[in-house]
């Protein structure tokens, strides 16, 4: 999968068909990579991790009409479910993104 404007990052989608906006299991080490693109991003989504292991997305108005934030805790897997946020594309594993329905 790949993101805003980063990635790509392996996941594995959490129901089928597979959508831009579909909500993705990833790694503890795949979710910090995330969190570090949307950094450089600057779009103004963020996230953080806090010390119990909770990945928290905040953002602000010049992101969605309303600020706000979204917390996800890992799984007991350590897989953080994270989507809805921005459209995912999908890197197969031959190369770049395919285009989504």
């Amino acid at each position: 999968m790949h993101g805003p404007r980063s990635g790509p990052y392996p996941g594995q989608p959490t129901t089928e068909p597979r959508s831009p906006y579909g909500t993705y299991l990833f790694t503890g080490e795949t979710a910090q990579r995330i969190v570090e693109d949307l950094h450089r991003d600057n779009c103004g989504l963020t996230a953080a991790f806090e010390c119990d292991g909770t990945l928290t997305f905040t953002w602000d108005a010049t992101y969605r009409d309303e600020p706000g934030a979204e917390r996800v805790t890992p799984d007991a897997q350590g897989r953080y479910a994270i989507g809805g946020l921005w459209p995912w594309d999908n890197w197969p594993e031959t190369g770049g993104p395919t285009p989504q329905p």
